[in-house]
């Protein structure tokens, strides 16, 4: 599983490991409902990685996402309630996968670590 987090918002620590952790489990919930468990017990069994990205604005995110759903990998957006640091609705986390780790790194392979 890979989650992406956009830099361009300087969320605190905090925050951003609440994003990532939403993001975690609506992957895993799409995946569950999606017929891809196997995927998911692949990844339960390897430990279940997660590796967390950066990524600049809304822009490379929806582009981002927009390539992972073309090639049917799970992804998901998550949008903040705006009950703390940031306005209602605004873009944080693309979350993707679980997948295979090679047809992620093809999307992903260019951004660095958070």
């Amino acid at each position: 599983m890979v989650l992406i987090v956009r830099t361009d918002l300087k969320l605190s620590k905090g925050k951003t490991a609440s994003q990532c952790a939403h993001a975690a489990v609506m992957c895993y919930e799409h995946s569950l409902s999606s017929g891809r468990e196997s995927f998911l017990r692949a990844w339960k069994l390897d430990g279940q990685p997660k590796v967390v990205l950066r990524i600049r604005s809304t822009h490379d995110m929806e582009k981002l996402y927009s390539e992972a759903r073309s090639q049917e990998i799970t992804s998901i957006l998550v949008h903040d309630a705006g009950r703390t640091e940031i306005p209602s609705g605004t873009m944080t986390v693309l979350g993707l996968g679980p997948d295979c780790s090679d047809k992620l790194k093809e999307i992903v392979g260019k951004l660095k670590v958070l």
